[in-house]
């Protein structure tokens, strides 16, 4: 699948697997709006996306949050062509056990 030219919204795009589908959809020519609350990881890590991620501060568990960012990405953006989500924590430990 090719990503030229896509428009799509991360959420918990600052870290993680999140990061890595940005990354790879702004390797390809696409532009992504990264939602996450943690402004310091994504100062971070979308440093090499500059050209191509843009990144909004939401704490997704809130409903207004959410729709402000997506009516400002909606107006920043032009259109939305993809929504990925990626958000949410894992302490450490096992995912599956026998």
């Amino acid at each position: 699948m090719s990503f030229k030219n896509i428009n799509a919204v991360i959420s918990g795009g600052a870290s993680g697997l999140g990061l890595g589908v940005a990354t790879e959809i702004v390797n390809q020519g696409g532009k992504v709006a990264v939602l996450d609350i943690n402004a310091e990881s994504a100062k971070i890590n979308l440093k090499p996306l500059i050209h191509g991620a843009t990144f909004y501060q939401v704490d997704i568990t809130s409903d207004n949050e959410v729709d402000n960012a997506m009516d400002q990405i909606s107006n920043d953006f032009g259109r939305i062509d993809l929504v990925i989500s990626c958000a949410g924590i894992l302490g450490n430990g096992r995912l599956h056990s026998k």
